[in-house]
């Protein structure tokens, strides 16, 4: 599997744009986190951060629940803040 995180970085700008205009928040940290690990893929960790602070800022356990898939055993939001406080980490 090869990544394309050149097309990704704008297409998770669309879908960021489009959460924005309906303001839906599952949208909005969906779009978050897609720019997050997408920048992050990139190089650009400052610009990750930010978008994964953003996503976790976000975050409702009793309005998202449906949102929390487990993948191996962690939920989503968990691997953002392990991305965060890693690329905080970076940057100490």
């Amino acid at each position: 599997m090869r990544a394309e995180y050149q097309t990704a970085h704008p297409l998770g700008e669309q879908l960021l744009t489009l959460a924005q205009q309906v303001q839906d928040s599952g949208m909005l940290i969906a779009a978050h986190r897609a720019l997050g690990t997408t920048l992050f893929e990139m190089g650009a960790a400052a610009d990750a951060l930010t978008h994964y602070t953003q996503g976790i800022a976000l975050y409702d356990p009793q309005q998202h629940r449906t949102r929390r898939i487990s993948v191996t055993g962690s939920t989503l939001v968990l691997q953002d803040e392990c991305h965060q406080h890693r690329i905080m980490g970076v940057h100490v």
